[in-house]
């Protein structure tokens, strides 16, 4: 797997597929290092991004994702691990099937991964902006779902999701 990631000692570029998953009234983010934020991953080379959050939703959840549309690209710059990192995210509505990982709304998901546990969680729509966000204007994007692509800057140096 070789993901789409370029280093350099000082900054970092990411490519990033997120999953926009909605469901009565309620959003599935993840939380990591005092951040909520959607979940996803990095793109592989040669994948589609399409098929990248598709992958990423099987291996963190354990569930088979639709993919309905892109909603946002989403391009960031912050500053995490000693880097200044430039965050460009593809952001698709996408519907989970029926089971526990959609319906349980009561109960935070947790999934090993390496040396970590991801957390997830289904957070009301109403409740978000009680929230310490990534991107901080999330809450608001989610809000009011663009009708075609949007394209959404952040350059206030927070913190992003890896």
């Amino acid at each position: 797997m070789t993901l789409i990631t370029l280093e350099t000692d000082n900054t970092a570029f990411a490519l990033r597929a997120a999953g926009v998953a909605l469901h009565e009234g309620h959003v599935l983010l993840q939380y990591d290092d005092g951040q909520w934020f959607l979940p996803g991953g990095r793109i592989e080379l040669l994948e589609l991004a399409e098929t990248a959050i598709q992958r990423e939703m099987q291996e963190e959840l354990g569930v088979v994702v639709t993919v309905e549309r892109l909603l946002w690209v989403f391009e960031g710059l912050t500053h995490r691990w000693g880097k200044t990192r430039h965050e460009l995210s593809l952001a698709f509505l996408v519907t989970l099937p029926p089971g526990p990982v959609r319906d349980d709304k009561t109960q935070p998901i947790l999934r090993p991964e390496q040396e970590w546990m991801m957390h997830f969680a289904w957070q009301p729509l109403a409740r978000l902006a009680e929230l310490t966000l990534f991107p901080p204007r999330l809450a608001t994007w989610l809000q009011h779902l663009p009708e075609g692509i949007c394209h959404y800057t952040d350059t206030t140096g927070q913190r992003g999701a890896a």
